[in-house]
């Protein structure tokens, strides 16, 4: 037995030592953005669609794509492990710790050092290294790194930068924080959690998103925050955040003018507020980017609420759900995201579906631009096989 447990504490060394490639390959990987849609297929191969004015689907031009293609060509697509984009931004974060960028760079939120004009191929951050984790706001971003530590950067008119001004960051900066593990940005706001589960927030509190009883609409540093110890995942939207606690039930705070809260007032709160789902269903995944929420659970349903003027509820209408009382689908979901107005699921099957927006093209569902799709509605995209076919045929 005593030998036995030393081969487990070997291997479990081992494991630790390994880079994160090796762990996540063969994954699949969902990357929205504010009007398109990127995703990484299990063979490596990274697909695009939808908006590119600045340049963010990495195609080397600003030509919108309408339906799923092969994208950001410089890149192995094997080792990339996290992307996600903000309002005209694209990062990627590679399994050795370095980060790209493409799209709009005017506010610095490209992290390359000074302003420049659109980035339309994947371009390295120079200055990061050793990074976990990234979190992508509407204008800036955030990363941590190995040690715990959180680095920041881009627009910060709000101060969501958290360098104690509003001054523009054109290269990433160190915070003062320490330990953490978990980071989230919003709209114009900044989270992070640490390894005793505190959290911090620091940005714009107009609405409350920051979930404290401090009345400062602007935070301009770090500051620990009443919700600390309540929550073990967070997800911030527009100017809503949404909280996960330790038994899977969901909470959220800040804005709620369309229901973006799962509550039936509409008014803004401080205070976090149970959204109500069913009696003893259990959340894996949350996910807000503009005015509507989504929720990915353990028997893979999805539930949205909030905003749905575009179809993104994939229902075949345009419900307005205080509440969320409705799952579509009702299980086979892999995965969920959800950008400005368009919601998209990872079936089992490895199929990408999407539905709201796609006047950018951001559904991808067909070649002729509608205003918005309102079911689910397959890309043609397979990221099992790694294969596009024209869902029209």
């Amino acid at each position: 037995m005593h030998n036995l447990k030393i081969i487990i504490i070997t291997l479990l060394g081992l494991l630790m030592l390994l880079p994160l490639g090796c762990l996540a390959e063969g994954r699949m990987l969902l990357g929205p953005g504010g009007t398109w849609m990127m995703c990484v297929a299990e063979d490596g191969s990274i697909w695009g669609w939808g908006e590119n004015t600045s340049g963010q689907l990495g195609t080397g031009d600003r030509k919108n794509v309408l339906q799923p293609k092969q994208t950001a060509l410089n890149l192995d697509g094997s080792h990339v492990v996290y992307l996600r984009g903000g309002k005209t931004h694209m990062l990627f974060l590679m399994d050795d710790g370095t980060v790209y960028g493409c799209g709009h760079n005017a506010d610095g939120q490209l992290g390359l050092g000074s302003k420049s004009p659109d980035v339309t191929e994947p371009e390295k951050i120079p200055s990061l290294e050793g990074i976990t984790a990234l979190a992508v706001g509407f204008q800036h971003s955030l990363a941590l790194d190995r040690d715990g530590h959180v680095w920041a950067w881009g627009h910060n008119n709000c101060g969501q930068v958290g360098t104690g001004d509003r001054k523009t960051q054109y290269a990433p900066v160190r915070l003062e924080l320490e330990n953490i593990t978990q980071i989230y940005a919003g709209h114009k706001y900044s989270m992070a959690m640490d390894g005793q589960g505190q959290i911090w927030g620091w940005g714009d509190n107009s609405y409350g998103q920051l979930g404290d009883v401090s009345r400062y609409k602007n935070v301009t540093v770090p500051t620990l925050l009443s919700v600390s110890g309540r929550f073990t995942d967070l997800s911030c939207g527009n100017a809503t955040t949404l909280g996960m606690d330790p038994e899977g039930r969901l909470w959220a705070w800040g804005r709620n003018d369309y229901w973006q809260m799962g509550s039936k007032a509409k008014d803004k709160t401080r205070e976090p507020v149970q959204v109500l789902l069913p009696e003893g269903l259990r959340g894996v995944k949350m996910e807000g980017f503009n005015i509507h929420s989504a929720l990915l659970t353990e028997d893979g349903a999805v539930w949205q609420w909030g905003a749905c003027g575009h179809g993104q509820y994939g229902m075949g209408e345009r419900p307005w759900h205080a509440l969320p009382s409705v799952a579509c689908p009702e299980s086979g979901v892999m995965d969920v995201a959800v950008n400005t107005y368009t919601s998209y699921i990872l079936l089992e099957t490895g199929e990408v579906l999407a539905s709201g927006g796609n006047w950018y093209g951001q559904a991808g569902t067909h070649p002729k631009i509608s205003h918005y799709v309102m079911t689910w509605t397959r890309t043609g995209l397979n990221l099992i096989r790694g294969t596009w076919e024209d869902p029209e045929n």
